[in-house]
């Protein structure tokens, strides 16, 4: 058999044939095919110019191998003989480890656990008035937008303003430290700090504690003035819209009532307030308690202090800037 040095056709050798390749037309030189192995040394490489080739080797591959079928030995990074064309086996993969966990599978998915009752969220006042949120998690976000109990477009309301949570058989109320914050009706007097804010009817009080008051400048004339409290003061202050400071009032006790009339604290144009609506109770020691006397329907909102925890049960009221929530034990 002859191979067209042009084409590569190879072209049976008959005597008596064409001397021209079948394929192209070019003369053939009569002869016989280089062998296979002929053929395959034709492009394998010695030793040397396949290390040079492949460059430096790890010590553990420098050795060459012996093809199984001819012995020829062949560069250890050689995959057939360069002799005779046999493939050399590849090595086995190392065998994973007995303990080792199967290719692709992920960590077992843990379900969350449901609430051990259920607790529903009214929204009495507000947006989404007449509203009902269940709690269907250990812990529910609470806030204006994209939260678990979800108010609305309200200004005074952070994004996630409080968390209610379930801790063994306890529903707690955690605020998150927002701004404006989260507020609890009363269900009994509850102490109070200096810093401490409540709501009573439509305004907004702050508890400053013991405060010392300055005394004017010494002249021939004293000022005139209202007589000054015997012993400690106690101060409570209105906070207005944006921060500012409104009413102040300054009382040694035993208590500091808030009202819309006969009060220490009176404000006669809120509608939502009893005659007697509030009282801070001072006690001997100058701690002190916020109490709701029960005459005014809207009740006493005492703040809850940031990244505090509170329990609730059923029939709690909470207020959240405009938004008024009831907490139903179902």
């Amino acid at each position: 058999m002859s191979v067209c040095p042009a084409c590569g056709k190879e072209n049976e050798d008959v005597p008596g044939s064409r001397t021209r390749c079948a394929g192209c037309g070019s003369e053939l030189t009569a002869g016989t095919a280089p062998s296979i192995s002929e053929e395959l040394a034709a492009f394998a490489l010695t030793e040397e110019e396949a290390a040079e080739a492949a460059g430096p080797l790890p010590a553990r591959a420098t050795a060459g191998k012996a093809c199984a079928a001819c012995g020829t030995v062949n560069p250890a990074v050689a995959r057939f003989c360069f002799e005779c064309g046999t493939a050399f086996a590849r090595p086995a993969a190392a065998a994973p480890p007995e303990d080792a966990a199967p290719e692709g599978s992920a960590e077992p998915f843990l379900e969350e656990q449901p609430p051990p009752f259920t607790v529903a969220v009214v929204v009495e006042k507000g947006h989404a008035q007449g509203a009902t949120f269940t709690l269907r998690h250990i812990e529910n976000s609470l806030g204006a937008l994209g939260t678990s109990i979800e108010l609305g477009d309200d200004l005074f309301v952070a994004p996630h303003a409080a968390t209610l949570a379930f801790v063994d058989d306890r529903l707690v109320l955690r605020d998150e430290g927002s701004v404006n914050g989260v507020y609890v009706k009363l269900r009994g007097p509850a102490p109070l700090e200096p810093g401490d804010l409540f709501v009573a009817g439509d305004h907004l009080l702050r508890y400053d504690g013991a405060v010392d008051l300055p005394w004017g400048p010494e002249g021939d004339t004293p000022l005139l003035g209202a007589p000054r409290p015997q012993g400690s003061a106690f101060r409570v202050v209105e906070v207005l819209a944006g921060g500012r400071t409104g009413r102040t009032c300054h009382r040694s006790g035993p208590s500091i009532a808030v009202g819309r009339s006969g009060c220490e604290m009176n404000f006669p144009s809120d509608a939502q307030l009893a005659p007697r609506h509030a009282e801070i109770r001072i006690a001997d020691d100058g701690s002190a308690q916020l109490a709701d006397p029960g005459h005014g329907a809207s009740g006493v909102f005492l703040r809850v202090r940031p990244r505090q925890h509170v329990e609730l049960s059923g029939g709690d009221m909470l207020r959240l800037g405009d938004q008024l929530l009831r907490v139903e034990a179902l």
